[in-house]
């Protein structure tokens, strides 16, 4: 299943970076470059596995280190608000 942005957020991209606008609480969050390639992914509709395999295979990190970050970076997603 796809991993989902809800509606009351706003993504801009600027530069390299996206910035996250909550509407519903009027917080700007700005995300690394890690942050914005896997938010560019989810925007995209990708499930978890897509996404786990895109950051090994463009950051070249190993799968089990992939993967603790990939959890804990949609976790922060989930606890500001962000994803469905």
């Amino acid at each position: 299943m796809a991993i989902r942005i809800r509606e009351n957020i706003i993504l801009e991209k600027l530069d390299d970076q996206i910035v996250i606008l909550n509407i519903d609480d009027g917080i700007f969050y700005e995300l690394n470059t890690v942050g914005t390639a896997i938010l560019e992914e989810i925007k995209k509709n990708r499930d978890y596995k897509d996404l786990l395999d895109s950051i090994v295979n463009n950051f070249g990190i190993q799968r089990s280190e992939a993967k603790k970050d990939l959890d804990d970076f949609l976790s922060n997603l989930e606890e500001m608000g962000i994803l469905e």
